[in-house]
């Protein structure tokens, strides 16, 4: 009796277990499938992934390079502006040095003219106004003894008699210290504009100075850029060597764990032939 019991309850589960060992069986198979074709075209994908990592590294290495040749290039045109404009800040502040220094002699010369000189002409025309008598004198007197010639040998025939020349003297001195005075107002107004000359070439030193520093300071930035990518580029240079093993090594890993599922896909498509066997 219970061997017909045993009987009819193999029959009743023999069916389901056979669909469930060659579901089994088929998921085994399939990835028993997988794991050898991922053996097989993984060294393949490694490879590429080898090349292309190495292709990008140098490709990069090679821009960075090129990035600081440039970058030093323009440091170094930098580095001569800075002296070129140096050199203009000094020759601003030499022109404004030598302009102060000449106001002093503009002014003297400016009191000179339109103060000393004039008075001084002004006192010889006076002189020579009152001369005029005493010369009137003298030309009659001369006159007197010119016309004696054969006895006192005295020949005195002027176009213009004495007075009249000392006259005419005087009168073309009478215009002249008003002139000077112009001129010594002139010198001052040159002072004045000396002033602000002086005040725009200092503006300007004083700009340059500003700007110079700026390109000192924009100078100092890219010389240190220049020496990041270096650093940079030489990592690089070390990242393209040191890609290979490890790709290598990620590569034996990954073929262990392909492995290892190859071997546990076997295990399962052996569980589920032996449930269809039931």
């Amino acid at each position: 009796m219970s061997g017909e019991i045993s009987t009819e309850s193999d029959s009743q589960h023999s069916p389901w277990e056979r669909r469930l060992g060659f579901a089994i069986r088929l998921a085994g198979a399939f990835g028993i499938v997988l794991g050898l074709l991922g053996l097989i075209f993984l060294p393949f994908i490694s490879n590429r992934a080898n090349t292309l990592a190495r292709s990008m590294l140098s490709t990069t290495t090679g821009g960075v390079r090129s990035m600081t040749e440039m970058i030093r290039e323009v440091d170094n045109s930098l580095v001569d502006a800075v002296v070129v404009l140096d050199g203009a800040r000094l020759t601003l502040t030499s022109v404004a040095g030598s302009v102060e220094d000449s106001k002093p002699l503009i002014r003297s010369t400016g009191e000179l003219l339109g103060d000393r000189i004039p008075q001084i002409i002004d006192n010889t025309r006076q002189a020579l106004v009152s001369a005029e008598d005493g010369a009137r004198a003298i030309d009659q007197v001369l006159r007197g003894l010119a016309s004696l010639g054969p006895i006192t040998g005295i020949t005195y025939n002027p176009v213009k008699p004495l007075d009249k020349a000392i006259s005419d003297v005087a009168i073309s001195l009478e215009p002249l210290p008003g002139e000077l005075v112009i001129v010594r107002d002139d010198l001052e107004s040159a002072t004045s504009d000396l002033d602000e000359v002086t005040e725009s070439l200092r503006k300007a030193s004083g700009g340059l100075d500003i700007f110079v520093d700026g390109l000192v300071e924009m100078e100092v930035k890219l010389t240190s850029l220049a020496d990041d990518l270096d650093v940079v580029a030489d990592q690089l240079t070390q990242a393209e060597t040191r890609i290979p093993p490890i790709i290598s090594g990620v590569l034996v890993t990954a073929e262990l764990v392909l492995l290892w599922f190859v071997l546990c896909q076997c295990a399962i498509f052996i569980v589920g032939s032996r449930l269809m066997r039931k």
